[in-house]
């Protein structure tokens, strides 16, 4: 895979100057760039629609396991509120103290491990949509790490250049980006 930011490296047999590979990219990260600020809000849309469609089953165990999080909580300072009104011995408060602390540590675990928050999948597409429309500009102006940023951005999986048809190539697109008109007719997205 080809950094589209990296200059030849010696030895590499490509003959192609930066400043040719990196109008090319310019080329084509310009097709990427939203231009229409009132497709914002439905993309924004779209994208948390889709998303909630592909992954509401671990949405639902999320919620779930919120409620049974909240559950133990409430249980924890009942068996605490027991042991200081002497209603239960300390023997007992620990052994159900233990297992609860236990079994909200493993709730806790799971919602760590399959757990976002919307919000933050909100923030990101808020993110994106912001700099959508400053794509070429950010990505002329930038330096290599910015546009480094904003390869990876747009191109999830990386980009390679095809020295036999001297253009580059892409795997995937990152989704939001796709959906600019432009593209939209041309990938039939």
């Amino acid at each position: 895979m080809v950094d589209a930011t990296e200059p030849n490296r010696p030895g590499s047999k490509e003959n192609r100057s930066a400043k040719k590979m990196h109008e090319m990219f310019e080329r084509l990260i310009a097709q990427y760039q939203l231009t229409d600020n009132k497709l914002k809000p439905l993309i924004k849309d779209l994208m948390l629609t889709t998303f909630k469609k592909q992954q509401k089953d671990t949405l639902l165990e999320i919620e779930v396991n919120k409620k049974v999080i909240h559950s133990i909580e409430k249980k924890l300072a009942r068996l605490e509120e027991r042991f200081v009104f002497e209603e239960i011995n300390a023997a007992q408060q620990e052994k159900f103290k233990s297992k609860l602390t236990q079994e909200r540590k493993e709730k806790l675990m799971f919602s760590e491990k399959v757990g976002f928050d919307l919000s933050n999948l909100e923030k990101a597409l808020d993110i994106a949509l912001r700099k959508a429309p400053k794509l070429s500009s950010m990505s002329t102006n930038g330096n290599l790490a910015e546009k480094r940023k904003i390869q990876k951005m747009v191109f999830p999986d990386g980009i390679e250049y095809d020295r036999k048809n001297d253009e580059y190539r892409t795997f995937i697109s990152n989704f939001i980006f796709l959906l600019h008109p432009s593209n939209i007719r041309r990938f039939g997205a």
